[in-house]
C-alpha cells in the first residue's frame, strides 16, 4: 500500500509585516505527501513487493504589482515534481522513500524516509522522516487539499516541521469504530527545534468521524464524492524551551488547531462541501530555534488564523470530467503586525479525483494595516498516479 509542502512563488512583489514573513514561511513548508495512492506494483515474492509512482503540479501565475518594476508579473512555474516509492518488507511491514523537486529552489531533497508497521488498526507506528500530526490541510497537502497551486495552499498552515512539514521523530496512530462514529489518533515525538536541554516536540491529533470513516495515516479536504464525510479534528504541538527571546531567556512553542470538513453526496450525485479551520500559533514573544542539527522551523511570529471553504461538484455527464466551483476565504491575525485576507474564487475540472484535474483561480490578498491589495490569477494542473 502506498502512502503520498515547498517555496511557492512570491504573491506580492514585498511584504514587509512579520505577517507577511508567517505567510512565507508557511508557504515555504508546503510540500506534503498525502492520502494512500497506487503506482505500478512489482510482486517480489509472499508479502513482498515494490511501488512506484509520482506527481507534477505546475501552475500559471499573474500577480497585480507583482513584477520587480511594478507592473503586473506573468510567471509559468513547475511548481512540484515527486516520486513516490513503497516496498513491503514482510506481513504489515512497510518502507516509504519519497523525493521531490521544488522548482522555486532549484533543489531536488528527500521527502519522506519512514518505516510504517501495521499489524492493528487501532495501534500502527511511523519511525523516521515522516509528516508531523496538524490540523487536516497540513495532512492533506496540496495535492489533496481541492485546489492547485501552491499559493492557494491555505495560509493558516504554518505548523512547525525539518521541511516540509516533516521531522525526524516516531508516531503512535489508530482508528476504528466507536459506537456509531470513526474514530483516530496520532501521537507524536519529534526532534522538533534545538533547545539547551534538547527536549523534543510533541505532536497530536484526534479525528471523529460521524458518517463515513476515513481510513489511513493522512486525510483529504475534498474525497470528489467518493465518501460521505461529517468529520471535526483538533491537533497540538508544544515543545519546551525552543523559542528564543531579546533577553537571551528561552520560552515555550505551542499551536493548537481545530477544523471541520462536510461532504455530501446529493441525490442527483452532486457534491456539497464546506471545509474550514482555526489555528493559533503561540510563540512565547519570540522567535522558534532553527538552528543546529535541529533545524525545524515555524510561524516567523504568534497569530491566530482561519479559512472557510464551500464548493459545489456539479454531477456527472457524458463529458471527461466535472466542474467544480469553490469559494474561499482565509484570515491571518499577528500579534504584532497587519492582519491579512485573501478571497479565492475557483473552478476545477476534476478529470480523475486528485490524481487529474485543471484548475483557474481569481483572487485577492489584501495586508490590512498597510493598504497594500493585490488582486491574481492562476491557472493550474496536477497529475498523479
Amino acid at each position: 500500500m502506498k502512502s503520498k509542502n515547498t517555496e511557492s512563488r512570491p504573491m506580492l512583489k514585498s511584504r514587509r509585516s512579520r505577517l507577511s514573513a508567517a505567510v512565507i514561511a508557511s508557504m515555504s513548508a508546503l510540500a506534503m505527501t498525502s492520502a494512500a495512492h497506487a503506482g505500478a506494483t512489482i510482486n517480489i515474492g509472499p508479502n513482498q513487493s515494490f511501488t512506484i509512482g509520482g506527481g507534477l503540479m505546475a501552475t500559471y501565475l499573474s500577480v497585480e504589482n507583482g513584477a520587480d518594476n511594478g507592473s503586473r508579473s506573468s510567471e509559468f512555474s513547475v511548481d512540484l515534481m515527486r516520486l513516490y516509492t513503497t516496498a513491503q518488507i514482510a506481513e504489515g511491514i512497510f518502507f516509504d522513500f519519497n523525493l521531490e523537486h521544488v522548482d522555486a529552489e532549484k533543489d531536488t531533497r528527500l521527502l519522506d524516509a519512514v518505516a510504517r508497521f501495521e499489524f492493528n488498526d487501532w495501534a500502527n507506528v511511523r519511525v523516521g522522516r515522516t509528516v508531523l500530526p496538524m490540523t487536516r490541510a497540513g495532512m492533506s497537502g496540496p495535492f489533496f487539499v481541492g485546489a492547485i497551486g501552491l499559493n492557494q495552499y491555505p495560509l493558516t498552515e504554518q505548523w512547525t516541521g525539518r521541511q516540509s512539514f516533516r521531522d525526524d521523530g516516531a508516531v503512535l496512530w489508530g482508528q476504528g469504530a466507536l459506537g456509531e462514529a470513526h474514530f483516530k489518533y496520532h501521537l507524536g515525538v519529534f526532534n522538533g527545534g534545538s533547545t539547551p536541554s534538547d527536549s523534543p516536540l510533541m505532536a497530536s491529533r484526534l479525528t471523529l468521524n460521524f458518517w463515513d470513516a476515513e481510513p489511513g495515516y493522512f486525510h483529504a479536504n475534498t474525497y470528489y464524492g467518493a465518501a460521505n464525510i461529517l468529520a471535526i479534528g483538533v491537533a497540538l504541538q508544544r515543545q519546551s524551551d525552543v523559542i528564543k527571546k531579546t533577553d537571551d531567556s528561552r520560552g515555550n512553542y505551542q499551536a493548537y488547531g481545530v477544523d471541520f470538513l462536510m461532504e455530501r453526496v446529493l441525490d442527483d450525485g452532486a457534491v456539497f462541501t464546506i471545509d474550514a479551520a482555526y489555528n493559533d500559533y503561540d510563540l512565547d514573544g519570540g522567535t522558534f530555534d532553527s538552528s543546529g542539527n535541529r533545524s525545524a522551523s515555524a510561524a516567523a511570529g504568534s497569530n491566530s488564523a482561519y479559512y472557510i471553504q464551500g464548493s459545489y461538484m456539479f454531477p456527472a455527464s457524458n463529458a471527461l470530467g466535472r466542474l467544480r466551483p469553490y469559494l474561499r476565504y482565509e484570515n491571518v491575525n499577528p500579534d504584532a503586525g497587519s492582519d491579512t485576507e485573501k478571497w479565492s474564487l475557483g473552478l476545477e475540472y476534476v478529470i480523475n479525483g486528485h490524481n487529474a484535474k485543471v484548475s483557474g483561480v481569481l483572487g485577492r490578498i489584501d495586508e490590512k494595516d498597510s493598504n497594500e491589495a493585490n488582486n491574481f490569477f492562476m491557472l493550474g494542473l496536477q497529475f498523479q498516479i
